[in-house]
């Protein structure tokens, strides 16, 4: 194991070196015979020297990391040239250690600075790192400055780069990646729905094309909901702006969709007749608080909503960033706090008793709520106020494994969909769609990977059921498959724009 590198802990006071001699050694160490992402060629000392230097642990599945690089974005833009920023990818699930995946999240999330993959922790030993996000901080000299552990330190690492700058900086604009509007980018999320105004339909979240898709049966996109530039805007569907939606559920009484606009921290309403998007609540920035009850909805903050599901007058709703369920109630205009006491585990029982961990896929069955939580690899059931674990066993016991579910096995689920016994899951860093029959509670794996007839299945995010089919949402493929549970035929739903 590698000897920590860096005297952070001797960094209480904020204080930069006072020495103005390069320092080059760090560097040296933590820079070479790495294997690095998202850049032209390896950064060496002499492209960080004179620089500030931060340093961001990150493993892609975690939403705290998620959380941080709008900071990161902040601070690039702010200081341009002057700052470099490494993202240093040490992950938890074995998914997340092969490049290829890191690199179509940093696509996915727009990110633009190099990162190493530090699948084996090395560098992470160096520094001492000890949860995801860290976060380090080096001074123009190359020398150590501050280590932070957790999200919510924009003010603090904005105070010390101003300070290491001596506030001798120019702002620069970050580069946009441009997107084929005709195509999806990352898709998330899928309901079917009979809307009266338009008929039978799927409503889809082109997750980072920033917008909501409206589908015909046969694949013809009827509506383009939000304007596909990433924002947070209400008002007509052509001008409105989303930030990496997720979750969605249909109201066909009062023929009104309601979308969780995830990176906006916040959800929205679509009435399909006037064709309008409304802020429900949320006030666009990451919320921490995890104690609501009757709370006024209307700007109440949220943190990272990624599914949803109606219940009668209730709005049931994933709180990923909070590792909590909550319910608004739609005619009061209230929010409360259902399950989840805001710790990060898998304890059952009874609200305040029960923890989750980063709820992102929900479904009913009767008044049951099931659903996933991708943290712990799990499947569970809210039934009578109680949580009940049917899958799953902690935050690192993940894998691949069929039979009995006490056995049985998933890593980092994100999507279910219930159609009689059968529980549908999108096992999404398993790259496969497996099942969970409530009768005999066993597992199985339905499709998995490389496929008959060139497909292949690649982080699913979601499916769903209607009549013989199965629809997965391929995100890393970017595109929806239609699989026939009778003929086993596996083919491509094509979309017309």
């Amino acid at each position: 194991m590698a000897a920590i590198l860096l005297p952070f802990s001797a960094c209480t006071k904020e204080k930069t070196a006072k020495s103005k001699v390069p320092d080059t050694s760090i560097y040296d160490k933590v820079l070479k015979d790495r294997e690095w992402l998202n850049a032209e060629r390896p950064l060496r000392s002499k492209d960080l020297i004179g620089k500030a230097v931060l340093f961001d642990f990150w493993t892609y599945c975690c939403i705290n990391c998620i959380h941080v690089i709008p900071d990161l974005k902040y601070l690039e833009e702010k200081y341009g040239d002057k700052l470099v920023v490494i993202g240093v990818h040490s992950a938890k699930f074995t998914n997340e250690k092969v490049s290829k995946n890191i690199m179509k999240t940093i696509r996915k999330y727009g990110i633009e600075h190099p990162v190493i993959n530090d699948k084996d922790f090395i560098v992470w030993r160096m520094f001492g790192a000890r949860a995801w996000p860290t976060l380090a901080l080096l001074d123009t000299t190359g020398r150590p400055v501050k280590l932070l552990s957790g999200e919510g330190h924009r003010e603090t690492l904005d105070k010390l780069i101003s300070k290491i700058l001596d506030g001798k900086h120019q702002e620069k604009k970050l580069r946009k990646r441009k997107r084929d509007l005709k195509k999806l980018y990352f898709p998330s999320k899928m309901v079917y729905s009979k809307s009266k105004s338009l008929g039978e339909l799927f409503f889809l979240t082109d997750s980072s094309n920033h917008r909501v898709l409206a589908i015909d049966l046969s694949g013809k996109v009827k509506m383009v909901i939000g304007s596909g530039k990433e924002g947070n805007k209400d008002g007509d569907i052509k001008v409105a702006r989303f930030r990496r939606p997720h979750g969605l559920a249909f109201d066909e009484k009062n023929d009104l969709l309601y979308i969780a606009d995830t990176d906006n921290h916040s959800i929205k309403s679509l009435d399909l007749k006037s064709k309008k998007v409304l802020t429900l609540s949320g006030n666009g920035e990451r919320g921490f608080k995890r104690k609501a009850e009757n709370a006024k909805a209307k700007g109440h903050p949220m943190a990272s909503p990624w599914d949803l599901q109606l219940k009668g007058e209730k709005l049931l709703i994933a709180m990923a960033g909070t590792h909590q369920l909550w319910e608004m109630d739609l005619k009061k205009g209230t929010v409360s706090v259902i399950a989840g006491n805001g710790g990060e585990s898998i304890e059952d029982g009874p609200y305040p008793k029960n923890t989750l961990a980063q709820t992102s896929g929900m479904d009913q069955k009767g008044d049951d709520l099931y659903f996933v939580d991708s943290e712990t690899s799990s499947l569970r059931v809210l039934e009578k106020g109680s949580i009940r674990t049917l899958v799953g066993k902690g935050l690192f016991h993940f894998g691949l494994e069929d039979g009995p579910r006490d056995k049985a096995k998933f890593q980092h689920p994100l999507g279910i969909h219930i159609s009689g016994d059968l529980i549908l899951l999108a096992d999404t860093y398993n790259h496969a769609i497996r099942t969970y029959d409530l009768k005999a509670n066993t597992v199985s794996t339905l499709l998995k990977g490389k496929l008959p007839g060139g497909f292949e299945i690649e982080e699913p995010n979601d499916v769903l059921v209607l009549g013989k089919e199965l629809f997965i949402i391929n995100t890393n493929r970017h595109e929806i498959l239609k699989y026939d549970l009778v003929s086993k035929k596996l083919s491509l739903f094509s979309l017309s724009f």
